[in-house]
C-alpha cells in the first residue's frame, strides 16, 4: 500500500507516505484512543476507538464518510469483508456486530459467545467464515447463519 497509519492513546491517527517516507497528516475524530485501524483494498481506512465509534475514511482525500455507532463499549477490532460491502465488529460490550458499509446500519448484531472479550475478528479469504479470538480462545463461524463451525 502507499499508506501506514499509527493511532493511540492520544485520539489521533497519523498518516504516513510510505514511498516519501513522511508523515502527511492526521485525523482527529475520535474521542478516545484509537484502538483499531483497518485498511479495505486502498481505497478505505475504518478506525475504531475507545469512543465506540467506527469511522470509515476515503484514503483519496482523508473525508470521513460514515460514522458507525451501535456499541456501548470501546472497539476492540473490526475486518471489512472481502467484497467491502459489509463489515465485522467486536467491542468491550462482548457484542458482534455485522454492518451494511454502503447504508451505514447495523444489520446483525450478537452477544460474542467466548467467556473472554474477543481482541480480533478476521473474515476468511473467501468472506464465507469469520473467527473470534480472545486469550486461549478461537471460534469459527458460518457468516450466512452465524452459526459456530468450531469452538
Amino acid at each position: 500500500g502507499r499508506f501506514l497509519v499509527s493511532g493511540g492513546s492520544d485520539e489521533e491517527i497519523r498518516i504516513f507516505n510510505l514511498k516519501k517516507r513522511t508523515e502527511i497528516g492526521s485525523l482527529m475524530r475520535h474521542n478516545g484512543p484509537v484502538t483499531c485501524l483497518r485498511f479495505h483494498q486502498q481505497s478505505h481506512l475504518v478506525s475504531g476507538s475507545d469512543d465506540a465509534k467506527l469511522l470509515v475514511w476515503r484514503t483519496r482525500d482523508w473525508q470521513c464518510l460514515a460514522q458507525l455507532e451501535g456499541h456501548k463499549k470501546g472497539i476492540n477490532d473490526c475486518d471489512v469483508h472481502p467484497t467491502g460491502r459489509i463489515m465485522i465488529s467486536t467491542a468491550r460490550d462482548s457484542m458482534v456486530k455485522l454492518w451494511d458499509m454502503v447504508k451505514g446500519d447495523c444489520v446483525f448484531s450478537f452477544k460474542n459467545p467466548l467467556s473472554a472479550i474477543t481482541e480480533q475478528i478476521r473474515w476468511s479469504p473467501s468472506g464465507q467464515r469469520f473467527s473470534l479470538a480472545s486469550r486461549g480462545n478461537l471460534s469459527l463461524f458460518e457468516a450466512e447463519r452465524s452459526t459456530v463451525l468450531l469452538a
